[in-house]
């Protein structure tokens, strides 16, 4: 597109800019679908861990350990044996299976 004046060079950053807010404010829905959870149910996954002694589970991958450095992911849908819904709105958990 050429810009040709300066009317229109402002009008094209307005649109841009317009454009960079509308983004950001649908972050959080592009979040949701990546399958990332709701802080309630991380710490409630964070709290199971810790209650179950999960440094010591057999299988452990991507959980974040008890003793180790602090959590560097919130996406508890990575996590080993944790199943998430993620077809639509906020992922959920909705199956854990640690055999």
């Amino acid at each position: 597109m050429s810009v040709d004046s300066p009317a229109q060079h402002r009008f094209v950053l307005a649109w841009r800019s317009l454009l960079v807010l509308a983004l950001f404010a649908c972050a959080p829905s592009f979040a949701f679908a990546l399958g990332v959870l709701p802080d309630s149910e991380n710490a409630a996954l964070i709290k199971l861990y810790a209650q179950t002694n999960g440094d010591q589970w057999v299988d452990h991958t991507d959980w974040p350990s008890l003793f180790g450095p602090p959590v560097t992911t919130t996406n508890g849908c990575s996590w080993f044996g944790v199943t998430c819904d993620v077809t639509s709105g906020p992922a959920h958990v909705v199956k854990l299976h640690f055999v």
